[in-house]
């Protein structure tokens, strides 16, 4: 890892490992481009995610974290045995940006042991960095109902895909596991269509930065700040592998981001054997479209302002964020379920009231019983497909408007002297070389505010002891 002596960030990263179908140990170097996410804790896995550029000038995603060292199967090798089964399975091509594409890893880069030494000692976690493409967007960056439908069509495919042919369940479905990602270049058709009879669309060249994409970064921070209406063909990606594991795994270990972690996840006593299965991603997945239906006021990442009226304060869904106990947040949340038109339907804004009957399909199609904190969780791929489905055919009839505008960048508040030209940083963001002069330092423009809602609560993780240090 190389830092800049003048803006003390991070330059660039090295990963030595094997790269994607090679048994060739390799060194590569990944310039940094832009932070991505940052854990906002001191424990844990401490993740950090970037966008990063190789020596060809194509990009990718680089995720570094320190992970429990007693996992038996480790991300990286799940994203590999991902890749392998889309690669061995015909149908395999219709699900080939469903995961992350593994590029290069490093298992240990370091471990808590080394760095410990004698100093007591909590569990051992080790360093490690992994190398993915494409890139994708934040969910919140549909532009429409309908492509909103879409890629949840696709995520549910592509997870009774993972589930049948793979063996694995996902374990960690939350709004910020789940992206939207336009690299459908070298895909005939996005697995939310096929076999439905529903007409294919034409691909275009995306603009997407992705792992297949060669321009150079000047090239690629040229972008256009007023977006663009074109028809981008768009598809559903889940990330974040950590708490993975295969379909006949018995676990004592209670993982995932809490306010999207099924309800008998919650309820699971502190060290019980427990064995996860499909429903309980697909749980996870509703938990996802309920919090972008409440949260969400309209396309193109428009996010319902926060205000202290009465209004907000009513909204159930604020409880599944800020209660930290497990078995109270389980209450919470069956009893808000429970009560969907007492305490979701009316809350949900104007612009999802049509979309409100098949939230609550939903939920009757993952419980078999009215009092749902102690009901199994029945929900299965072809249940929410069917729904959805019956949406998405609502939405391709009635949407004849214009897609919201995609990779708009709003316009800064104070006054910018060069409109033609995006506000740059006041300090350096991207060194190649410490010793140039500043007046030949590269900038990168701005950034817009990921469209994330403010309660965010890192993944957690319980293995029956304390997990709190690093």
């Amino acid at each position: 890892m190389k830092v800049s002596p003048r803006t003390k960030e991070v330059t660039s990263i090295t990963v030595t490992g094997y790269e994607s179908g090679s048994t060739d140990l390799a060194t590569r170097t990944f310039t940094i481009v832009r932070l991505l996410h940052s854990s906002p804790v001191l424990y844990s896995r401490g993740t950090r995610v970037w966008i990063v550029m190789d020596e060809q000038g194509s990009f990718y995603v680089l995720k570094d974290s320190w992970i429990l060292g007693d996992r038996e199967t480790s991300e990286i090798e799940f994203v590999k045995h991902i890749d392998q089964t889309i690669k061995d399975d015909p149908e395999g091509y219709l699900y080939q940006y469903i995961c992350p594409t593994y590029c290069i890893g490093q298992e240990a880069v370091w471990c808590t042991d080394t760095i410990r030494l004698h100093i007591l000692k909590s569990s051992t976690r080790y360093h490690r960095r992994m190398v993915t493409g494409p890139i994708g967007d934040p969910i919140t960056s549909f532009r429409s109902k309908k492509e909103f439908v879409t890629v949840f069509l696709d995520i549910i495919n592509g997870l009774d895909f993972l589930n049948r042919k793979a063996h694995v369940i996902h374990g960690d479905l939350s709004v910020n596991n789940v992206m939207i990602t336009t690299d459908s270049d070298d895909v005939d058709t996005p697995p939310s269509q096929p076999d439905f009879g529903i007409d294919q669309t034409s691909v275009v060249e995306p603009l997407a930065l992705s792992s297949h994409d060669p321009r150079p970064l000047s090239t690629a921070s040229s972008v256009n700040h007023n977006g663009t209406i074109d028809d981008i063909e768009s598809s559903g990606m889940i990330i974040d592998c950590d708490f993975m594991r295969y379909v006949d795994d018995d676990t004592r270990m209670a993982s995932g981001t809490m306010p999207y972690m099924s309800i008998e996840t919650l309820r699971l006593p502190l060290d019980s054997p427990f064995k996860y299965h499909a429903g309980h991603d697909l749980e996870s997945l509703l938990y996802t479209m309920l919090t972008l239906c409440t949260y969400t006021v309209g396309p193109g990442g428009q996010l319902r302002e926060n205000t202290n009226d009465n209004s907000s304060k009513s909204i159930k869904l604020n409880k599944w964020f800020s209660i930290a106990l497990r078995l109270p947040l389980a209450e919470k949340k069956a009893f808000t379920l429970e009560s969907y038109d007492t305490f979701i339907r009316p809350h949900l804004p104007q612009y999802w009231q049509d979309f409100s009957p098949y939230l609550q399909r939903l939920i009757n199609a993952t419980w078999n019983k009215q009092i749902l904190y102690s009901a199994d969780n029945i929900a299965t791929h072809q249940a929410y497909r069917t729904i959805l489905l019956d949406a998405l055919e609502q939405y391709t009839k009635e949407e004849t408007k214009e897609l919201a505008v995609y990779a708009f960048v709003p316009k800064a508040k104070r006054q910018i002297s060069d409109s033609t030209s995006p506000r740059k940083a006041k300090r350096t963001r991207l060194d190649y070389d410490a010793d140039r002069d500043s007046d030949d330092a590269v900038f990168i423009p701005r950034g817009t505010q990921t469209c994330f809602l403010d309660d965010y609560e890192e993944s957690c993780e319980e293995d029956g002891e304390s997990s709190s240090e690093s």
